[in-house]
């Protein structure tokens, strides 16, 4: 029970060691350096607020400009 709640090692505590045995299995069934890549394909939270705050400033010009063309036209 101790190994699904993240105690690799079996000495009933969630530690350092328990990391490095987590690491070191996930390599071994993955292949190696498959960990670092997983953590390096996850993008933080900040690149994706930042990537949301563009879109919807380029959306808000694309209607801006969208207006004030179909306001000429009329």
């Amino acid at each position: 029970i101790s190994y699904s709640q993240g105690d690799m090692n079996g000495d009933l505590a969630n530690d350092y060691d328990d990391f490095l045995a987590f690491r070191n299995a996930y390599d071994a069934a993955n292949g190696t350096g498959s960990f670092t890549a997983m953590l390096q394909s996850i993008p933080e939270p900040a690149t994706t607020s930042l990537l949301c705050v563009g879109v919807s400033c380029l959306a808000f010009l694309r209607t801006q400009r969208h207006r004030a063309s179909s306001s000429s036209m009329a």
